[in-house]
């Protein structure tokens, strides 16, 4: 869970009246502040995906019910919400990033397990997304007569930066590093950052600074 997650519900926010945080940033100059206005970073949503089956020996396997071939099949169906049922211009990734199944080569797998990394910058767009898995998951589960369990390990919301406290923290920055190294970004940034958790509570703005 989130640090600043767990923070926030201990009232760490409570007598704050604004919030400001910084990250280092190896794609611009040491010296250089650069902000984003408005979203800034992506949510991020974490999900276990488990399959339980049956086991059985390569030769029968008719005997068994096959746990890497359910998430197989997920992971074929999970590309399609990416590439046929989102808008082209909604900027979302969906990665699997782990796929574990099976100890040899002559036995089917009775359970498989996928980690999945989800990022957007909308939450009805996270929705979506998470609710077709399960559908996905669901059904190629049911058509085997397997079962499975999805675990979601973490959520973290989209980095919104006020803009008003982005202002305020520009006119500093331009009085130390002079206004040649400050850089506005006019797109989002696909990674995530839990300091939306503080952000969420109180006004605030996440900056980078440069490290290149």
């Amino acid at each position: 869970q989130s640090g600043a997650e767990l923070m926030v519900a201990d009232g760490i926010m409570d007598d704050v009246d604004v919030i400001i945080g910084a990250h280092v940033d190896n794609s611009i100059d040491v010296g250089c502040i650069a902000v984003k206005k408005g979203v800034a970073m992506a949510t991020s949503t974490a999900l276990t995906v488990e399959f339980f089956g049956k086991t059985g020996h390569a030769a029968m396997p008719h005997t068994s019910i096959d746990a890497l071939a359910m998430a197989v099949k997920t992971y074929n169906d999970i590309q399609m919400i990416i590439s046929r049922e989102l808008d082209p211009f909604e900027l979302r990734v969906i990665n699997v990033g782990s796929l574990t199944a099976g100890e040899t080569n002559n036995v089917v797998p009775d359970y498989a397990q996928m980690k999945l990394s989800i990022r957007t910058f909308s939450e009805k767009v996270e929705n979506y997304i998470c609710s077709r898995i399960e559908d996905i998951v669901k059904n190629r589960a049911r058509e085997v007569k397997g079962e499975y369990k999805i675990t979601l390990t973490k959520r973290l919301p989209a980095v919104n930066n006020d803009i008003k406290i982005s202002d305020e923290l520009l006119n500093s920055a331009r009085k130390i590093v002079g206004e040649e190294n400050i850089i506005i970004f006019d797109k989002p940034k696909i990674s995530s950052e839990d300091f939306s958790f503080y952000s969420n509570k109180k006004p605030g703005c996440f900056f980078r600074y440069g490290s290149r």
